[in-house]
């Protein structure tokens, strides 16, 4: 059997569920890929607990529409949220507002439509924030945002030492500093 037939009837198999199912899975997936971590204290019983929820949903089909799961794991994860509230990242709280949606989507009576609404508002008002919040500080506009990034950012060193003229020595200092102020807890530069 080729690898493009195998694909085919992969893809073909995924299609013939239906969406609703279909999130619902990839979303237990990604949750055991990329584990829904605290930064410690109580909230690590909830990590993990969040992780052995998934793996549960993803080996009983009753289970993953089971509405009741979905609201314990929303409920694990927000424990989780409140308890590193200030150090979160704003995904983990995108990544629990989705959970949420999953569990409504198992009480109502068109679920498909309900996450594929949900989906679309979630990524058109992250979108907008996310452009909000860049040019409402205006760092933006007046470039002090892109000076910054092209002084500490690696990925611009080449365009920083050839057209900006930045000194190589200050190109290696900055690494340095940016190197050390990520070394406070927390902190995500």
């Amino acid at each position: 059997m080729s690898l493009i037939s195998t694909a085919s009837k992969i893809r073909d198999e995924l299609l013939s569920h239906p969406r609703f199912l279909l999130a619902l899975h990839m979303t237990a997936i990604f949750l055991v890929i990329r584990p829904y971590k605290s930064l410690g204290g109580t909230t690590d019983f909830f990590s993990i607990l969040i992780e052995i929820l998934c793996i549960v949903l993803l080996l009983s089909r009753i289970l993953l529409v089971s509405g009741w799961m979905w609201l314990f794991l929303s409920m694990s994860m927000a424990v989780v949220l409140v308890g590193n509230w200030e150090v979160m990242d704003n995904h983990k709280y995108l990544i629990a507002y989705w959970t949420l949606s999953c569990f409504i989507a198992t009480w109502i009576d068109r679920p498909d439509e309900h996450l594929s609404r949900n989906a679309r508002l979630l990524i058109g008002i992250s979108f907008c924030a996310a452009v909000l919040w860049k040019f409402l500080p205006g760092e933006f506009l007046d470039g002090s945002f892109f000076h910054a990034l092209i002084l500490t950012d690696f990925r611009f060193q080449s365009l920083a030492l050839w057209v900006g003229g930045v000194d190589a020595a200050a190109m290696e200092k900055n690494g340095q500093l940016m190197n050390t102020l990520q070394l406070f807890p927390g902190e995500d530069l």
